[in-house]
């Protein structure tokens, strides 16, 4: 069984599903992503961290399709109860590293935060952000896009 980290955005349009029209041309990717989650919660352990859970929380509802805070809270969790979440909190020297790793590479503390906590331990961190494959601190395990579509978190998705 592999450990196995699946990025926010992905999480975001898998939970959305019901509330994309079918007219919606990002519902086509809210099923793959949801399809995706499915398989990889049945086969892998999901590693997640409070920085994880907070922005899944945040892009559910404040984020396009906006779902009650209520649902969002029921949906965050499920997550983190889970029998197959492992959740990990980053320590002090992990915040220190997220912090010189963020001015290092000129990228946003927040994707450290989701990974470094883990470092040493994932097998495979899913993912759409680009920032993943640019910077190789992030690539603390192989990275790879279940969906082929990289867009950094808000940036709106139209076909390739």
């Amino acid at each position: 069984m592999m450990r196995v980290l699946i990025d926010t955005r992905l999480w975001g349009l898998a939970l959305k599903v019901p509330y994309y029209d079918d007219k919606d041309p990002v519902k086509e990717y809210a099923l793959q992503a949801d399809h995706f989650i499915r398989e990889r919660l049945e086969q892998d352990l999901i590693c997640v961290t409070t920085q994880l859970l907070a922005e899944i929380h945040h892009v559910l509802t404040t984020r396009g399709r906006k779902l009650p805070s209520s649902d969002a809270e029921v949906v965050v969790k499920e997550i983190l109860d889970s029998e197959r979440s492992i959740f990990r909190n980053p320590n002090k020297d992990t915040i220190l590293q997220a912090l010189r790793l963020s001015t290092k590479c000129d990228i946003h503390i927040w994707d450290f935060l989701l990974v470094l906590p883990f470092k040493g331990e994932l097998d495979r961190i899913y993912t759409m952000d680009p920032h993943f494959r640019e910077c190789k601190h992030l690539q603390v395990a192989p990275v790879e896009n279940p969906l082929g579509v990289w867009r950094l978190e808000g940036a709106l998705l139209g076909k390739n």
